[in-house]
């Protein structure tokens, strides 16, 4: 009883801590979120195609184009993913997700002279030449 108490208490903890991180996400803000600098665009870049190429070597062929839109915080760390438009499995959209999620060093949008969270859209083309 005491140890199904105690794991109740961890998982609201970590539901409540998770809720303070981005109360409001603003999706008009004075200086959007941005890359901390060129090389981390083109990283950000290069794992998205690598993510999607892989699913296409293994029989998947996405959409000709995504949407991701991506929740970073006032800490300039990605608090969530969503696909805008749908066009990946479920196995493709979690490691593009985990992917995503991991990647470090955005500069946090502010607005009214204060550091928000806010939405980051990154449209992604998916063609595949021939």
């Amino acid at each position: 009883m005491k140890s199904a108490l105690f794991l109740c208490c961890i998982l609201f903890a970590g539901i409540a801590a998770k809720a303070q991180v981005c109360d409001t996400v603003y999706r008009a803000v004075q200086y959007p979120a941005s890359y901390a600098n060129d090389s981390m665009q083109q990283s950000v870049f290069r794992s998205i195609t690598e993510m999607i190429n892989q699913c296409r070597a293994e029989g998947e062929e996405p959409d000709a184009k995504l949407y991701l839109e991506l929740t970073i915080d006032s800490t300039g760390k990605v608090a969530d993913v969503h696909f805008r438009k749908p066009a990946l499995s479920q196995r493709c959209e979690a490691m593009l997700r985990n992917k995503l999620m991991g990647i470090k060093g955005w500069k946090p949008a502010r607005h009214n002279d204060q550091e928000v969270c806010s939405i980051f859209i990154i449209p992604v083309n998916c063609m595949k030449w021939q």
